[in-house]
């Protein structure tokens, strides 16, 4: 054979290997992109998910629901037309929200679509997780919930006659729950001289103290009463360096009255005027009253916080739930602690509410209890037993029946059998700071093609070593966007 047709020969023995290992190569490129894509790591976000490969974002999903309630049954189960919108074909939906019982929803052996609907049996108020597998075989989660109604204060706004306002109050009620009264009242940080003030909104309500409003939204048309309450609702406070809370919620209950509700607490409280009734004639009283589900008791104060509020409330002398009579003195069984006065004067105890049977003051001064006395009380003279607030808000004791007692302080909340009628996901509490500078957030230094640039609320500021200064206040002179000191205003 001849040299040349040898070499023929060799050469294409080459090109074969050549071609039989670039399909080896080939084979196995496919083998490792499929494992690859097996053992990806899926980034789940809010809406979006990034396919990730050692940190590297290959590809992004979107997904969303949209929920229309077509359905309310019993216990809270609503049945929920679900819309599943994702950018690329759905194949399967789950329900992943027991993360030990995975429940298929809809699934296929053929693509289902970029948008899918189907109806879901949800209980309200709870997260539900669904998975939807496409048919590229990514898979996405995403929560979504059934909401009960809401109501939504939104951020305080000073006006230019000093007093506050809520722009962007709301009321949502998605569920179609029965939502007869909305209350706002101040919560904390009261004093003499703030009130709240409405006008020009059909059944709407202020106390007598001005600390609390209701709305009654039975047949009304809840943007209309919206609206009047962005304009009409005023919050006038006094003058001083300090934070107020103003809460507002949502009950199915018919309000007769207005109660005022403590943060510190979480129970709500009511100042009943009522001239020279005794104090068990007052205790009686308190204990037949009730609101919203919450069985009443005379007062019992149990902090400073506590004691500011309710000392708010009232105009003159109050009768609290405290006593030294061994009458109402009595043990978890309901039995006497004490047989006489001679043994129970001198040890005062709280005989109401949750607290009833709690001793909260002796003369051994080693209690660690709150109590509030005025200097130089209690001196039990003459059969004085009984709790009272003074009107300088200290606390004194007097007789069962005194002339100059104007009326008594009733707590609601606590109890063990309270039935509760205000759902607390339909309220909102905000604070407004009076008289406080609020600080300005910390710039933040980012680069945009280069430029250094810092973010002071919605204003960005370009940096220049003309406003700019280090951590140590020193004008920089030399900087660059990827500098790490950190930067601020003049």
């Amino acid at each position: 054979m001849n040299k040349n047709k040898i070499k023929g020969l060799y050469k294409n023995k080459i090109s074969l290997l050549f071609i039989v290992l670039a399909l080896i190569i080939a084979v196995l490129v496919i083998i490792y992109n499929k494992e690859s894509v097996k053992n990806s790591t899926y980034n789940i976000q809010t809406g979006v998910v990034n396919k990730t490969d050692n940190n590297e974002i290959l590809e992004e999903r979107t997904l969303d629901i949209v929920g229309d309630i077509t359905e309310k049954g019993e216990n809270n189960i609503y049945t929920v037309l679900l819309n599943f919108q994702a950018d690329k074909c759905i194949k399967n939906i789950y329900d992943v929200t027991d993360e030990n019982n995975k429940n298929s929803i809809l699934s296929g052996n053929e693509e289902l679509g970029k948008s899918v609907e189907t109806s879901y049996n949800m209980v309200k108020n709870r997260k539900y997780k669904f998975q939807i597998e496409l048919a590229s075989g990514y898979k996405l989660e995403r929560e979504y919930e059934v909401k009960s109604a809401e109501l939504s204060l939104g951020k305080a706004t000073k006006n230019s006659d000093g007093t506050w306002s809520f722009p962007n109050f709301e009321i949502k009620n998605p569920c179609g729950d029965e939502i007869k009264y909305a209350t706002i009242q101040f919560a904390s940080g009261i004093q003499s001289g703030d009130k709240l003030t409405i006008s020009s909104i059909s059944g709407a309500t202020v106390n007598s103290a001005g600390t609390s409003v209701s709305l009654n939204l039975q047949n009304q048309n809840i943007n209309e009463i919206q609206t009047a309450v962005r304009n009409n609702l005023k919050v006038t406070l006094t003058d001083r360096d300090g934070v107020v809370s103003i809460k507002g919620a949502l009950t199915d209950e018919i309000i007769d009255r207005t109660m005022n509700y403590c943060v510190s607490t979480g129970h709500y409280y009511e100042y009943v005027p009522q001239p020279a009734i005794t104090w068990t004639a007052a205790k009686e009283a308190a204990e037949q009253k009730s609101y919203m589900g919450m069985k009443g008791y005379l007062a019992t104060l149990l902090s400073k916080e506590e004691q500011d509020f309710a000392a708010s409330l009232i105009d003159g002398w109050g009768w609290l739930g405290g006593t030294c009579d061994f009458n109402y003195i009595l043990d978890k069984d309901g039995n006497k602690i004490y047989n006489n006065i001679g043994e129970s004067a001198w040890n005062w105890y709280w005989v109401t509410g949750p607290e009833a049977g709690t001793k909260f003051w002796d003369r051994t001064g080693t209690l660690n209890a709150y109590s509030n006395w005025d200097p130089a009380q209690p001196d039990n003279a003459g059969g004085e037993y009984y709790l009272h607030i003074w009107s300088n808000k200290m606390w004194n004791d007097l007789p069962n029946g005194y002339s100059g007692i104007t009326g008594y302080i009733v707590e609601y909340g606590g109890m063990p059998n309270d039935v509760i009628t205000l759902d607390e996901s339909y309220s909102d509490v905000v604070t407004i700071s009076i008289g406080l500078v609020e600080p300005e957030p910390t710039p933040t230094p980012t680069a945009v093609s280069g430029i250094p640039q810092i973010k002071v609320g919605e204003q960005t500021v370009i940096l220049t070593k003309e406003n700019v200064a280090d951590y140590y206040g020193k004008v920089v002179t030399n900087y660059s966007a990827t500098s790490s000191a950190t930067w601020r205003l003049f």
